[in-house]
């Protein structure tokens, strides 16, 4: 398939900028002192977890027995950190592209290939958050302060677990923060304190409660996530270059290693443009307490809704439904979507796109479940005309 680059004649060579969300996540979790992963057996690191030692009392001046000391043993736990996955994007560009279509190879094909990894880490970073074993889940109450009662509810529980202060973070979706924004007890700061990561800063909207608060549209909207840095490790590495590239060279871009190579397949005449990066993802859960590291924070969901109630389509046309949350966010995709009557119409499993069947009635519905609840239906009555 060719590539499709507008000419210089057709648009200036400054381009627009691109809506493109921030790569955050890879910045807030543990990325470094992981360990070298050449030569390791399975790809695998084993991280060390400190043994812990419970004190115990003799009576001072004890006679007999009463002198004797009881010895313990100390058991290290290990968590295995494994490179799983080489994400990737390869672009083919031919000889007639490279001469006459790509004016700057950097900002056209190397700047959008880097965007593309960059976002598939940060997604797959954002599913090991999301699939995390939470021992402790905040559920959003609702009326002024909900929000700021849910934080202090979930800091209580990391207070109570044992977990550092220091290198808190709080990560939350784009409607989770507008539901903090919107909370009377949250004071926004203007500045973040950390100069040295730039997609860190941007998508950073202050301190709440001495906690450094992110936002990340690679989360679910109505979830949040307040949690020491090393409860999640990210383990991410650069291939080498082979000897065998015409180029090779290491990118990289919001704290994440990359690899450029380039060559060229002269029975095509095609040059090829590689960027890929090896990854492995881990929750930390800790031997005896499971997974404290971290709380859920999730914003109350009581119902859905299909829109619109009802829909006609002429024939085969198509039409698209689409589900939202008692918050108001889009959970269409998220949804599973099911026709009642196929030979009427159908719609797509996982779109809620209605195709027309045959002249008739059916009824569409919604399924919706979310995070840590039960599930939510709504329907809609599609005629088929």
């Amino acid at each position: 398939m060719a590539n499709n680059f507008e000419k210089p004649t057709i648009i200036n060579r400054t381009a627009i900028g691109l809506l493109l969300r921030e790569i955050v996540l890879p910045g807030v979790v543990w990325t470094n002192g992981i360990g070298d992963f050449a030569g390791a057996f399975n790809d695998t690191i084993n991280l060390r977890i400190p043994a812990r030692a419970t004190a115990r009392k003799r009576a001072l001046r004890g006679t007999g027995s009463d002198r004797n000391i009881t010895l313990d043993t100390l058991t290290e736990q290990v968590v295995a950190v494994q490179l799983t996955e080489d994400v990737y994007s390869a672009v083919p560009l031919t000889d007639e592209e490279l001469t006459l279509d790509i004016f700057d190879i950097g900002d056209q094909v190397l700047t959008p290939q880097i965007r593309a990894v960059g976002e598939q880490l940060e997604d797959d970073i954002a599913a090991m958050i999301q699939g995390a074993a939470y021992q402790t889940v905040v559920r959003t109450g609702t009326g002024d302060g909900a929000t700021w009662d849910a934080y202090i509810n979930a800091r209580k529980a990391l207070n109570v677990a044992n977990v550092p202060m220091a290198n808190r973070i709080l990560i939350g979706g784009p409607g989770w923060e507008a539901a903090l924004l919107k909370d009377p007890q949250f004071a926004r700061f203007d500045h973040s304190g950390d100069q040295n990561n730039t997609a860190l800063r941007d998508a950073m909207i202050g301190q709440i409660g001495g906690t450094t608060f992110v936002t990340s549209n690679a989360l679910r909207e109505g979830e949040a996530y307040l949690a020491h840095k090393s409860a999640y490790v990210f383990a991410n590495r650069a291939p080498n270059v082979p000897q065998g590239a015409a180029f090779g060279n290491s990118q990289s871009m919001q704290n994440l290693a990359m690899r450029w190579i380039r060559d060229y397949d002269p029975t095509t005449l095609t040059d090829r443009s590689v960027i890929n990066s090896f990854a492995g993802y881990q929750a930390i859960s800790d031997p005896v307490d499971g997974f404290v590291r971290g709380v859920q924070l999730l914003l109350p969901v009581i119902s859905i809704e299909v829109l619109p109630s009802t829909a006609a389509i002429v024939g085969t046309a198509t039409h698209q439904l689409k589900a939202y949350d008692s918050n108001g966010f889009d959970v269409t995709t998220a949804a599973t979507w099911t026709s009642a009557t196929t030979s009427k119409a159908t719609v797509g499993a996982s779109t809620g796109l209605v195709t027309g069947v045959a002249a008739g009635t059916s009824v569409v519905t919604a399924t919706y479940t979310p995070p840590g609840g039960s599930a939510l239906t709504s329907t809609c009555l599609v005629t088929v005309s």
